[in-house]
């Protein structure tokens, strides 16, 4: 079951049902053998490793058997789970009580099908950005596990504030385990001998190593004040300032405008072609009333696209929670007297359903189809649902992509113009009467 991602914006819980076009999503279904329990799973070319459990998974999983074995953990805290390979193999072998957390919507609802699909009782399963005080304040006890396969593209503060902060989530007999590509392996080294950790297995392979630590001789309790959740100072709603790259300038329709941006996102210190190309096309009719946003960014065309005014209110949707707090934490900036709303959701399809019937002027949807996937059923789905007659939809993506959404669409929409440039093409519709 997918739900209802809410308030507070850094965590959400789900209750929702719109799965049809999430199953599209799957592309292949392996075996996969550990602890001498045989596994399945479903992997996506939407997330990462679509072609098979890797090899940070798997050696991982291997520097885990022994310390494991030793530990019997009744609890396991999986961050960044992904496609919920890494936890869902440990709770299969363990019988522990599997948790886990994805800033990506998609990745949480790929854990819930495919622990599901192996059997395991998922005990909780959430899309989360802090990873520090929202497990904390939904874990009914402190996990004794928590493992996490780092990503690399994740940028340097994000990951030393994981690996600090991961032995402050288990129990007092517990511990913490990550893997990281051997690039990155300084990193982790310096950072868990910054910390006084104490190794508890260590395993590498050519691509890969990964580390069983626990806290050394510092205080716990010092470490914990220390690190804290790495949230901004003030709003629930602001950018957590391990995600923080800096501030950037940017030239929009309307004028100059500027945004707080993230590690991790594009468009950080440049505009691309896609968002080039909707700034035209809304220069002259910007965008009023009530607007609906899909693939959200760092926030470009909600705050250098639309001009803030009171009358003017914003659902901002995306299946990145780091994108959609990231543009969350800008418009409120920005656009004061503007009412925002954040929906983070695994699909489009879900977004509207949870936004509601007829609840937007202007749909806005920036998104790159995944091959196989029923994006252009998707898309005409969620425009239908949300506007009304005479509402306005606005469509960005590869020009490929949306010359097969055009039969699709044309049967409730009629196009009002449409630009193209570098591959990429924005379509300006109207609800028909």
């Amino acid at each position: 079951m997918i739900g209802l991602y809410s308030h507070p914006l850094l965590s959400y819980s789900l209750v929702v049902e719109s799965v049809d076009f999430l199953d599209s999503l799957i592309h292949r279904r392996v075996e996969f053998r550990y602890s001498r329990r045989g596994l399945k799973f479903d992997l996506s070319t939407a997330l990462f490793s679509s072609a098979a459990v890797d090899e940070g998974t798997v050696t991982l999983l291997r520097a885990l058997e022994r310390p494991v074995e030793d530990l019997r953990p009744a609890r396991i805290l999986d961050l960044g789970s992904g496609t919920g390979t890494l936890g869902i193999a440990l709770a299969a072998a363990t019988g522990a009580e599997l948790f886990a957390t994805d800033r990506d919507a998609l990745a949480v609802w790929f854990t819930s099908h495919n622990a599901a699909l192996n059997k395991i009782a998922l005990a909780d399963a959430r899309a989360a950005l802090d990873i520090y005080s929202p497990f904390k304040a939904q874990c009914r006890q402190t996990p004794d596990l928590a493992v996490c396969n780092l990503p690399a593209k994740a940028g340097e503060p994000v990951l030393r504030h994981m690996i600090a902060l991961l032995p402050d989530l288990v129990s007092r007999r517990g511990f913490a385990a990550v893997v990281i590509v051997t690039s990155l392996a300084q990193l982790l080294m310096s950072e868990l001998e910054r910390l006084d950790a104490r190794i508890i297995a260590r395993r590498e392979t050519k691509g890969h190593v990964a580390v069983v630590y626990a806290h050394g001789s510092q205080d716990e309790s010092q470490l914990v004040s220390d690190q804290s959740d790495g949230r901004t100072a003030g709003s629930d709603n602001r950018l957590p300032a391990v995600y923080v790259r800096g501030e950037a300038s940017f030239a929009g329709p309307h004028g100059g405008y500027r945004l707080t941006v993230a590690h991790n996102l594009p468009e950080f210190n440049s505009l691309s072609h896609s968002t080039e190309l909707v700034f035209r096309l809304i220069r002259n009719a910007p965008p009023t009333g009530r607007v609906f946003l899909w693939g959200v960014g760092q926030g470009h065309l909600a705050v250098g696209g639309i001009r803030s005014s009171p009358q003017v209110s914003f659902v901002v949707a995306d299946r990145d929670l780091l994108a959609l707090t990231a543009t969350a934490a800008n418009l409120e900036s920005s656009h004061q007297r503007a009412t925002v709303h954040p929906i983070v959701a695994p699909g489009l399809g879900v977004a509207a359903d949870l936004s509601g019937a007829n609840s937007a002027d202007w749909v806005i949807v920036h998104s790159h189809p995944e091959p196989g996937s029923r994006w252009s059923d998707e898309l005409a789905y969620a425009a239908e649902n949300l506007l009304d007659k005479g509402g306005r939809l606005l469509v960005v993506s590869r020009s490929t992509s949306l010359s097969r959404l055009t039969p699709i669409i044309r049967r409730s929409f009629s196009q009002i113009r449409t630009l193209r440039h570098h591959g990429y093409r924005a379509d300006l519709l109207i609800r028909k009467r």
